[in-house]
């Protein structure tokens, strides 16, 4: 450039430059014009005047302040590229692109000149579009891209060059757009491209993996496998092109894993998934230490490894898996963007070991991750709900384990801390349904009334957080109902009862009659209103409990298990009630509550532990039915009939609530008023 410079014979080094493709015209324009700049500051005005007439001469231009924004955007080209511009250079920049994109200062240039000079116009607009963060800088160099291509009279390197940089802006704009338009012109830009490269030249293998790349992004928005197919062997050509001592290689072999990895989710073929973990081991093993994609390419094997073992269930291959996510965080910086997914991928995987092989230092291990990345996650950041979440549910895994109940309490904290984070009402739900069932488990374990409370808190929130009408709901009040039974037991309150039945009789309106739970819930309805009437004597609420029995009979098939606890149970209330009415009334119930008796006695087997039980229970009801039929009975004579069976606990795990005497070992009535019940 500089021997050309120096020349004296203008037009002829004018043709030369022409002629000579190696010779980068603009350059030479612009670097004249900065000769001409110095020349001026220094006070040599013929020199200058001689620079700037070559210059404009050269470029085809005339006006010179074409010549001035021609020569501004070779020289921003390399200052934006390298340095630290002033905000007077961007300015400049900023300025001369939009001089070039608005008006002809291109016509107005050498027709040789125009390509390069729209590719100039290009590379600025980029590097103003990544400094401004404005969209219309992306949309200029797209349109100076497309410019450059178009003036480019013929093939070779520089098309093909151009090429590559016209598909390279149409994938950067379709990544932000979503518009297929621009990726089936990238696409059709880096083929071109490709195919104006020469094989032997350095560029190739570089344009074949973008070319793969945007092929893949093909498939993704279109789903055609022949888009896949081509993104394949484009990725093989790149691999095949490319030296193996490149520092590229491992990047590009990657990719091939990937590429063959999604290739085996459409084939299902085993050996496209098969191929992609040896490519993926072998980028991998060509990587150095202390390269920043090692952590990538760690991450892409480990990927395809677990693929692998969703196959085959091999333990060698899970391990390696979880070896390779140890290995990918270690070599993640710790202020690295990546480090938070490649925790939660170790977390995973380790959990996965577990379950795989029982051992709990595995699970112990991806707890221990669990609670890194909830420690190093900034509470404002949208990660920490699920990262709470993952830590709620390994140590939820760690608490079937363990028994231990710090661990227990942990996880109560870690269920509330992402509660409090919640904002979606489904999300809510969801979460609420794990901190009941751990505080229902705590309650287990603690039986204070503290924890009983929390549970019942709980509960109270969940139900409130159900939809109306919801599916959920009737066993959600049945829980609730249940607590509330327990709430009465450990503090004898009156109104805890009350609520319990109440909350058990919206569980039974909630419920259909075809839900299977149906007969659970009447049987467990009728269950708190005996204990109702056990504290209030109301005979009312006995009259429901005997009705709602019968409707939990009604409801209970006939091979069910459950059905002779509930005939049983419908035979107590019989008694119990014909204890409270006329005499005229109980003859009938005593007969119906006989009736029930032999059936519950009937349907139960021959080795059923409370068969003993029954057959006692319906001789005793048979007696008492002998001595109201006595010649000179009256309601005075003998001992009340209250029917109960005693406190016992039903089939369904729910106290009667009945009160009544138990059985000596001698079988005999302990001589307290009523039927004996069940010792």
């Amino acid at each position: 450039i500089r021997r050309f410079v120096a020349a004296v014979d203008l037009p002829a080094a004018r043709l030369q430059v022409a002629a000579d493709p190696d010779l980068r015209q603009l350059e030479v324009v612009s670097l004249l014009t900065a000769r001409a700049d110095v020349a001026e500051a220094n006070g040599k005005s013929e020199l200058m005047t001689r620079l700037r007439d070559r210059a404009g001469l050269l470029a085809g231009v005339r006006d010179p302040a074409v010549l001035t924004i021609v020569t501004n955007l070779v020289r921003l080209r390399y200052e934006l590229a390298v340095g630290q511009p002033t905000e007077q250079s961007l300015a400049v920049a900023r300025a001369s692109v939009r001089a070039v994109i608005e008006d002809r200062v291109v016509d107005a240039c050498h027709s040789v000149l125009r390509p390069a000079l729209w590719e100039a116009t290009g590379s600025v607009a980029r590097r103003l579009a990544a400094r401004d963060d404005d969209p219309r800088w992306s949309s200029d160099a797209l349109i100076a891209a497309r410019k450059a291509v178009e003036t480019t009279k013929e093939e070779g390197a520089d098309l093909a060059a151009r090429l590559s940089t016209l598909a390279a802006g149409l994938a950067v704009q379709h990544r932000s757009s979503g518009d297929r338009d621009q990726l089936d012109e990238a696409v059709a830009a880096a083929r071109r491209s490709v195919s104006a490269t020469p094989v032997e030249g350095p560029q190739l293998a570089s344009r074949l993996n973008n070319l793969g790349i945007w092929l893949s992004w093909l498939y993704e928005t279109t789903g055609e496998r022949s888009a896949l197919d081509e993104a394949v062997a484009i990725a093989r050509r790149t691999v095949e092109f490319t030296p193996g001592e490149s520092v590229e290689l491992p990047g590009r072999l990657s990719n091939l894993a990937n590429r063959l990895a999604e290739l085996h989710v459409v084939t299902g073929e085993r050996t496209n998934l098969d191929e992609a973990v040896v490519t993926a081991r072998q980028a991998v093993a060509i990587t150095a230490e202390t390269s920043p994609e090692l952590g990538t390419f760690l991450a892409n094997l480990g990927v395809h490894l677990t693929d692998l073992f969703a196959i085959t269930r091999d333990r060698a291959v899970l391990e390696e898996a979880t070896d390779v996510a140890r290995r990918a965080v270690a070599v993640t910086g710790a202020s690295a963007t990546d480090l938070m997914p490649r925790l939660e991928v170790l977390s995973d995987r380790l959990t996965s070991l577990y379950e795989l092989t029982g051992e709990q230092r595995d699970l112990e291990e991806g707890v221990e991750v669990a609670r890194r990345i909830v420690a190093d996650t900034p509470t404002s950041s949208p990660r920490l709900q699920g990262a709470l979440d993952r830590l709620a549910d390994r140590l939820r895994r760690l608490y079937a384990i363990d028994r231990d109940p710090s661990t227990l309490d942990e996880n109560v904290e870690v269920v509330r801390l992402a509660l409090d984070l919640t904002d979606d009402d489904r999300e809510r739900e969801t979460r609420l349904v794990g901190l009941v069932d751990r505080l229902i488990e705590r309650r287990r374990r603690s039986p204070d009334r503290d924890s009983l409370n929390e549970a019942i808190a709980a509960v109270r929130l969940l139900i409130d957080a159900t939809p109306e009408g919801a599916t959920t709901s009737p066993a959600r009040l049945s829980q609730l109902s249940n607590l509330l039974a327990e709430d009465f037991v450990a503090g004898g309150e009156v109104v805890a009862l009350e609520e319990t039945v109440e909350v058990a009789r919206r569980a039974v309106d909630a419920t259909a009659p075809n839900d299977p739970d149906h007969g659970l819930r009447l049987s467990r309805l009728a269950a708190h209103l005996s204990r109702l009437y056990t504290v209030n004597d109301d005979r009312d609420v006995l009259v429901e409990a005997v009705e709602v029995d019968r409707r939990a009979l009604d409801a209970t098939g006939p091979g069910s298990p459950d059905l002779p606890s509930r005939l049983n149970h419908l035979a107590d209330q019989l008694g119990r009630l014909a204890a409270t009415g006329t005499d005229a009334d109980r003859g009938g119930l005593l007969d119906e509550a006989i009736a029930v008796r032999r059936r519950a006695v009937d349907a139960s087997s021959l080795d059923d532990r409370d068969l003993p039980a029954r057959l006692d229970l319906l001789a005793n009801d048979l007696d008492q039915r002998r001595k109201l039929l006595a010649p000179g009975a009256g309601g005075g004579d003998g001992p009340p009939i209250d029917g109960s069976a005693g406190p016992r606990v039903n089939d369904d795990g729910e106290t009667d609530g009945s009160a009544g005497p138990g059985v000596h070992d001698e079988g005999e009535t302990d001589g307290s008023a009523g039927r004996p019940g069940v010792n």
